[in-house]
C-alpha cells in the first residue's frame, strides 16, 4: 500500500516539483460518500482493503488498512524506506499504462493498484491488497518473529498484526483484480459523465451566474425499433405530448422520417442506417416538426442491440434540446439570456430571494402545480405550499442560503386542481453576485413520474421473478455461461440434488461434479449459443448422496449486468422413469397372461375334440388287442396303436392342465411329502436317467407349512422342471430341489409380481446353459422350445407348470443367466388348515396361555388379525397396534406380560428401534421377535437388548404357542 496516513500525502515515485496538478479534481466530479460506501462493500465482501487516492496525494476513501503496515512497517525508518521504494515502483509502472499492476512488498504482502484516467489524464489511483496469497506456515511466522527483533517492534503486538492479515487465494485475488480494474474504470466513467455535464453548463455560465446554475432541459422519449421489420416496438408516451402526433402514427422508420425537418431528413437517415449496419452506438442532433408546425431540436441517443446474426434492434432516447439551442443562440445577448432559457425549457425553474420569497416562477412550474406566477411571486413557499415543510424542503432551502453548496431531493407532489400525483426531482444551488456573496437560491425541478413508474414496474417484475424462482417446486439455478459458475439456486435445487447454497455458490458445475456425462453440458452450451434456448434435455446428474438422478432440463440465456448467464429449469423425472419401467413390466405381464389365457382356451378346445377322437382310437385299440388271440404281426400293430393312443391321452391331459382345467380337486397337503413320494416314482427316475453325471441335492425345510393343492399336478410340475433342468446340463452338473417358508411384507418384482403374504416355495435350480433374455419371456408358451423336438418331450412341460401354478393361485419367478444356470421358484399360498391324518406331536395343553396380556406390534393388518385369533384360542388377552409409535403410547397407560414384535415395519420405527425405546422405559420387558426374513443382524441386536426367541413367518399355532410359553416361563433376569 502507498505510504499514507488518513488525509496525508502519498509517495508514488514522481517528484513533487515535477508533477503538474491535474486538469480535473476527482473529488469535485465524484460523490465521495457513495464512493466510500462502494469501498466499504468491497472490503466486507472480499476482506481485501482498498483506498482511492488522488494524484495530488489526497486520500479520498479507504477501508480495511492493515495495522501491520500502518503501525509498524510505516513507522520504522528502514522499513518505511523500503515501502517508499515500492511506492516509487508503483508510480513508474502506473505511468507505463495498463488496467492494473500487482506488486509484493519486501515483507511478502501482495498489493495492487489501478489508475483512474480522465481523457488520458491520471487523476487518481485505486489501491488494494495488504494480504497473503498463501496460507500461513511456521517458516513465515519465524520470519516475522525475526523481523520484530531486528527492527525493535513489540513482538507480541507485531505477531498479532501479522496473524490478522487476510489470506486470499491467487484465483480469488485475480478475480478481485479484475473487479479492481473495472472499479477504476467505473469511477472514471462516472467522473467523465459528470465532467461533460459541467462543460455543457460552462457555456451558460460565461455571462451570468444565474444561467450557469440552470440544468439543461430534459424532455426525453424512449423508443425501440426492430431492424428486421423497420417498425417501432415501443414509443414512450412523452412523444405525443412533445411532438403532438398520436402514438399510433409512430409506426416505422418512414413515419419517423416524416416528422423530421426537410433540411435534416436525409442526413439523419443516412447516419442511422450506416452506423446501425456497422453495429456502432451513436448520437446526433436534428430538427423535427411538431403537429402544430413548430420546429424542435432533438438529441437522439441510439444503442445497437446485436443478436447471433448481427444487429437486431435499435433502442434510444429522443431528447428535446430546443431550449438549449435557444440558450446557445442567445449567448451573445446577456441581457436576454435568462428570460430566453427560463421561458424556453420544459423543466421547472424557481428563483428565491434571501428572504425565501419567490422571485422567478416559470411556465413549467405553473403547469405542474396549477399556480401561476402571479399567484406565487413575492410570497413565502409555506403560504402557497404548506406540505413543503413536511418533506424537508424548507430546511434544505435555508441550508443552501446559509452556504451549503447544493441540495438534491425526490418527493411526491399532488396537483391540487387535477388531483394527479407526480414525482419531482429538484436541485437547489446558491445564487451569488460578482463578489461571491449569496443573494438567493436557484431551484430546478424535473418531472420524474414516468421514471418512478418504470422503477416500480421493474421492482414488481423483479419481485415476481424472485417469488417464481425461489418457490418453484422444480430445480432452478443460474450459472455463468462461460465457465458454469453457480450464481443462485432455489430450494427445489436443494431438495432434488441434496446440495445447499453453501455447497455450490461460487463454484462451477465441474467443481461440484454435477454432470454424470460432461458431453451433456457441452451439448447444452452449444445449443444455447446457437439458438439462445434449449428445451427438454434429458440428462443424468450426480447427487450429493452419490446416487444418480435423471432430470428433464430447459434453459435460456439471460444477461445479468451485461454478462451472459444460463437460467436452467430441471424437473426430477426419476419417479416418472420408474413408473414407466413398472408400467412396461405390467404391460409385458398382462400381454403374457393374455397370451397364455388365449393359448389355454385354444388348447382346451383342441383337447376336448381330441378326447372324442382318442376315445375311439383307445377303445377300438383295446378291443383289437383282445380279439387278436394268436401272436401275429397284426396283434403287435394293434398294441402300438393302443400305446400311441395312451400317449396322446397323456398329452391331452397336459393340454388340460396348461389350459387350467386339470386341477379339479384339492386337499390340504405338505409339499415335502409330495416331493418325497414323487422321487420314488419311475417317471422321476426316467427324468434323471439320461445323464448319470448330474448330481441331485434335495434341501427340504423340516418346518414347511401346509398348502391346498393337487398332489398329482404338483408331482407332474416337479418332474417337468426336473426334465427342463436335465436338458439344460448335457455335460452334467448340480440339480437342486428345495422348499421353504417365505413371508413377503411388500410385493416382489420378479417374473411375476408376487403380492405380499405367506407362501411356501419350491425351487428347482441347475448349473446348466441358462436362458437368454430374449427366450425367458416366452419359455412358458406351449411348443416354444430351443431344444431338440422328439428328444425333449412334447413342448408342453413348462406350459403345464404355468397352468398348475396359476390353478393353485400361486406365482412363478425365474432367474437365469446364459452360461450360469437357472432357478425356477414356485410360490404357493399357505393354508392354516391341518392334514387330517397327520398325528399331533405336542398336546395343545402344553402351550395354552393362563390369561396373560400380550401386545402384538405389526404393520400388516392381516398379520395382526391372524395373531389375535391364534392368541385368543390359546387363552391369552391380546391387543394389537400397527407400529412402534402406537406401542410406546399404549405402554404409557398399560402393561403387557409379553410383546410380539414384528422386525420389519414401514413407515416409522422398525422392531429393533421400537424394542430399544421400550427397554429404556421398561427394563426387562419380555418380547418375541417375528419376521418374514431370515434371522438378521438387527434381530441379534434386539436379542442382545433382552428380546427373546425369534419366530420366522409364516408361523403355526403350535410354533407360536410354544415360543410364547417358553419365554413366559423363563425366570426373570
Amino acid at each position: 500500500m502507498p505510504n499514507q496516513e488518513k488525509g496525508g500525502p502519498i509517495r508514488d515515485g514522481l517528484p513533487r516539483n515535477k508533477r503538474r496538478p491535474p486538469r480535473y479534481s476527482l473529488k469535485e466530479l465524484i460523490r465521495l460518500p457513495m464512493l466510500q460506501e462502494l469501498t466499504d462493500e468491497l472490503y466486507r465482501a472480499t476482506g481485501i482493503q482498498s483506498s482511492v487516492v488522488s494524484t495530488t496525494g489526497e486520500l479520498l476513501t479507504w477501508a480495511g488498512w492493515q495495522s501491520i503496515c500502518r503501525n509498524y512497517h510505516r513507522k520504522h525508518p528502514k522499513t518505511e524506506r523500503e515501502c517508499i521504494e515500492s511506492d516509487v515502483q508503483v508510480g513508474r509502472k502506473l505511468a507505463e499504462g495498463g488496467p492494473f499492476i500487482t506488486y509484493r512488498c519486501p515483507r511478502g504482502l501482495m498489493n495492487a493498484a489501478a489508475p483512474i484516467f480522465i481523457e488520458g489524464e491520471h487523476v487518481a489511483t485505486v489501491y488494494a491488497g495488504q494480504l497473503f496469497t498463501e496460507p500461513p506456515n511456521e517458516e513465515r511466522e519465524a520470519f516475522f518473529r525475526q523481523q520484530a527483533r531486528e527492527f525493535g517492534f513489540d513482538e507480541a503486538g507485531y505477531l498479532d498484526a501479522y496473524r490478522i492479515v487476510p489470506v486470499v487465494t491467487e484465483e480469488r485475488f485475480r478475480s478481485a483484480l479484475a473487479f479492481l480494474a473495472k472499479f477504476a474504470q467505473m469511477i472514471a466513467d462516472m467522473a467523465i459523465a459528470r465532467q461533460k455535464e459541467i462543460e455543457a453548463l460552462q457555456k451558460l455560465r460565461r455571462n451570468e451566474e444565474q444561467s450557469r446554475r440552470l440544468l439543461e432541459s430534459i424532455r426525453t422519449v424512449p423508443w425501440e425499433l426492430d431492424l428486421t421489420t423497420k417498425r417501432f416496438t415501443y414509443i414512450g408516451p412523452q412523444a405525443e405530448k412533445l411532438f403532438g402526433y398520436p402514438l399510433s402514427r409512430w409506426r416505422d422508420v418512414e413515419s419517423w422520417a416524416g416528422f423530421i425537418h426537410d433540411d435534416d431528413r436525409q442526413d439523419a437517415l443516412n447516419l442511422i442506417y450506416r452506423t446501425s449496419m456497422e453495429g456502432h452506438d451513436h448520437d446526433f442532433e436534428y430538427r423535427m416538426v411538431t403537429r402544430d408546425g413548430r420546429e424542435i431540436w432533438v438529441h437522439n441517443t441510439v444503442t445497437v442491440i446485436a443478436g447471433p446474426e448481427g444487429p437486431e434492434k435499435l433502442a434510444g432516447y429522443l431528447r428535446d434540446i430546443t431550449a438549449l439551442k435557444k440558450a446557445e443562440e442567445a449567448l451573445h445577448d446577456a441581457g436576454q439570456l435568462n428570460e430566453q432559457i427560463v421561458g424556453g425549457i420544459e423543466e421547472g425553474v424557481i428563483v428565491y430571494g434571501p428572504d425565501l420569497r419567490y422571485r422567478l416562477w416559470n411556465h413549467f412550474m405553473a403547469k405542474l402545480t396549477g399556480r401561476t406566477a402571479e399567484e406565487v411571486l413575492g410570497k413565502h413557499p409555506l403560504t402557497v405550499f404548506p406540505f413543503l415543510k413536511e418533506v424537508g424542503y424548507i430546511d434544505r432551502l435555508e441550508k443552501v442560503l446559509a452556504g451549503e453548496a447544493s441540495s438534491e431531493s425526490e418527493f411526491p407532489f399532488t396537483n391540487p386542481f387535477t388531483g394527479e400525483r407526480n414525482w419531482v426531482l429538484d436541485m437547489i444551488v446558491p445564487m451569488r453576485n460578482v463578489k461571491g456573496q449569496i443573494i438567493g437560491a436557484i431551484a430546478t425541478v424535473h418531472d420524474i413520474t414516468e421514471r418512478k413508474r418504470i422503477e416500480q414496474q421493474l421492482l414488481e417484475s423483479e419481485e415476481r421473478f424472485r417469488l417464481s424462482f425461489y418457490t418453484s417446486p422444480d430445480s432452478l439455478n443460474i450459472n455463468r455461461l462461460d465457465d458454469g459458475l453457480f450464481v443462485d439456486i432455489n430450494e427445489g435445487f436443494t431438495r432434488v440434488t441434496g446440495y445447499t447454497r453453501e455447497d455450490v455458490l461460487g463454484k462451477t458445475s465441474q467443481e461440484v461434479n454435477l454432470w454424470v456425462n460432461a458431453e451433456d453440458r457441452l451439448k447444452l452450451v452449444r445449443r444455447l449459443l446457437e439458438k439462445g434456448y434449449y428445451e427438454n434435455l434429458e440428462a443424468e446428474f450426480l447427487l450429493k448422496d452419490g446416487t444418480v438422478g435423471i432430470g428433464l432440463m430447459s434453459a435460456r440465456i439471460i444477461h445479468l449486468r451485461g454478462v451472459p448467464h444460463i437460467l436452467s429449469v430441471t424437473r426430477d423425472i426419476r419417479k416418472l422413469r420408474q413408473l414407466e419401467k413398472e408400467r412396461k413390466l405390467l404391460e409385458e405381464r398382462l400381454q403374457r397372461s393374455e397370451k397364455m389365457e388365449a393359448l389355454g382356451t385354444l388348447a382346451g378346445g383342441v383337447a376336448h375334440d381330441l378326447n372324442n377322437v382318442l376315445g375311439v382310437v383307445v377303445g377300438y385299440g383295446e378291443m383289437l388287442v383282445d380279439e387278436i388271440k394268436a401272436p401275429a404281426p397284426a396283434k403287435a400293430h394293434a398294441k402300438k396303436v393302443l400305446e400311441g393312443g395312451m400317449r396322446a391321452a397323456a398329452i391331452v391331459q397336459d393340454l388340460l392342465t396348461m389350459a387350467r382345467r386339470g386341477v379339479q380337486a384339492r386337499s390340504v397337503l405338505n409339499l415335502n411329502t409330495v416331493i418325497e413320494e414323487c422321487r420314488k416314482t419311475p417317471e422321476f427316475e426316467r427324468a434323471l436317467s439320461p445323464n448319470p453325471r448330474i448330481k441331485l441335492r434335495v434341501d427340504l425345510d423340516p418346518e414347511l407349512l401346509n398348502m391346498s393343492g393337487s398332489p398329482v399336478h404338483l408331482s407332474i410340475s416337479l418332474i417337468n422342471l426336473v426334465l427342463n433342468a436335465v436338458e439344460a446340463m448335457p455335460n452334467g452338473g448340480l440339480l437342486t430341489i428345495a422348499t421353504g417358508n417365505q413371508y413377503l411384507d411388500r410385493p416382489l418384482q420378479g417374473y411375476d409380481q408376487i403380492r405380499e403374504g405367506d407362501y411356501i416355495t419350491l425351487s428347482v435350480s441347475d448349473t446348466g446353459e441358462g436362458i437368454s433374455s430374449q427366450d425367458i419371456k416366452r419359455i412358458f408358451e406351449p411348443f416354444y422350445t430351443k431344444k431338440v423336438m422328439g428328444r425333449s418331450g412334447t413342448g408342453l412341460g413348462l406350459a403345464v407348470v404355468w397352468g398348475t401354478v396359476k390353478d393353485h393361485e400361486g406365482y412363478i419367478n425365474v432367474q437365469s443367466e446364459e452360461g450360469k444356470g437357472s432357478t425356477f421358484t414356485l410360490y404357493f399360498p399357505v393354508t392354516r388348515e391341518t392334514i387330517s391324518s397327520e398325528p399331533q406331536v405336542t398336546a395343545p395343553a402344553a402351550y395354552q396361555g393362563r390369561g396373560e396380556t400380550i401386545l402384538v406390534v405389526d404393520d400388516s393388518e392381516e398379520q395382526r388379525g391372524l395373531a389375535l385369533s391364534i392368541l385368543e384360542k390359546l387363552n391369552y388377552r391380546a391387543t394389537a397396534v400397527s407400529g412402534g409409535e402406537e406401542a410406546l403410547a399404549w405402554l404409557k397407560d398399560h402393561r403387557a406380560d409379553m410383546i410380539i414384535l414384528d422386525m420389519i415395519m414401514e413407515p416409522g420405527m422398525d422392531g429393533l428401534e421400537t424394542y430399544r425405546k421400550i427397554a429404556a422405559i421398561l427394563p426387562g420387558q419380555r418380547a418375541l421377535i417375528v419376521s418374514g426374513f431370515s434371522e438378521s443382524e438387527r434381530v441379534i441386536q434386539a436379542q442382545s437388548l433382552g428380546a427373546g426367541t425369534y419366530v420366522k413367518k409364516p408361523f403355526t399355532m403350535e410354533r407360536l404357542g410354544l415360543a410364547i410359553r417358553r419365554e413366559l416361563d423363563r425366570p426373570a433376569a
